[in-house]
């Protein structure tokens, strides 16, 4: 990426050589300029000076590349809220399973191009006034990249991506679960301790752990599992078990597959999210 940057170099290069030519004040080879002018005589000087830095000095003192916090062995470390969102998904599983992208590398480089130009004006003989102005060209650039990985399996969150889709999914996980809660009531009030009351109020359990970590899944992070991905089909057969569930109960499925990610996070996708 590169920022807006002025003015641009060939003016820059231009107004230089024009200062070259514009020398107004007599000189004689290998002798400094006198620094006061005669009354009447001006004197307008300019150099180029370029500079480049592709390190910098870390905390501990040594020399580290600029892009060293872009370098991660996931690429899913470089986005807020994967801890989250892998903590949301081992209660809703049960177990823990490693949500990640391939390793990144970040390469970045940063230079400028400063011309002073200076004006020289003698007032008196022995009076001169000056002005310099620095004319600086800056160009910071940028790159992430993403090497594949065939244990990846996150991609850009759907509530990014499919609001709509997300917000209907929550919304009738919500339903069922209300309705789970209506029925375990109704049954336990009925028989307390029996069979039935224990078997409502487990899916009732079930049902406040997965709404729960669904809502916070798909607010937690920028990522999300991707379709046909290990946890992807983890998550899709735990909501398979509770509707399952629910209908042995008597009530009705919470209906269609939570959305996941299209596919797997790549560069074009993380750099978009940045």
């Amino acid at each position: 990426m590169r920022p807006t940057t002025r003015p641009s170099l060939p003016r820059i290069l231009g107004i230089a050589g024009l200062a070259i030519c514009l020398v107004v004040a007599p000189s004689s080879a290998q002798t400094l300029p006198d620094p006061v002018l005669p009354q009447g005589a001006a004197r307008l000087g300019g150099g180029a000076v370029f500079h480049d830095w592709r390190e910098r000095f870390g905390v501990d003192g040594t020399r580290e590349e600029l892009g060293s916090d872009l370098t991660r062995p996931s690429a899913a470390e470089l986005v807020p809220g994967l801890e989250r969102l892998q903590a949301e998904f081992t209660a809703m599983l049960g177990s823990g399973l490693p949500l990640r992208l391939g390793p990144s590398t970040g390469l970045i480089s940063y230079n400028d191009v400063r011309v002073p130009l200076a004006l020289d004006v003698g007032i008196l003989d022995r009076v001169t006034i000056g002005v310099t102005v620095p004319l600086v060209q800056s160009t910071l650039e940028a790159d992430l990249r993403v090497a594949a990985d065939d244990q990846a399996d996150l991609g850009v969150n759907p509530g990014i991506t499919a609001r709509e889709s997300v917000a209907a999914y929550l919304q009738s996980l919500s339903t069922r679960a209300s309705e789970a809660d209506a029925a375990a009531a109704s049954v336990c009030g009925q028989s307390p301790g029996s069979a039935e009351c224990s078997a409502a109020t487990a899916l009732l359990d079930d049902l406040t752990v997965v709404v729960g970590g669904l809502f916070s899944a798909y607010s937690a992070s920028a990522l999300f599992p991707a379709s046909g991905t290990p946890a992807a089909e983890a998550l899709l057969g735990r909501m398979a078990e509770i509707d399952t569930a629910l209908q042995d109960q008597g009530l009705a499925a919470v209906g269609g597959t939570p959305p996941l990610a299209a596919a797997v996070a790549g560069r074009a996708d993380l750099q978009a999210l940045f």
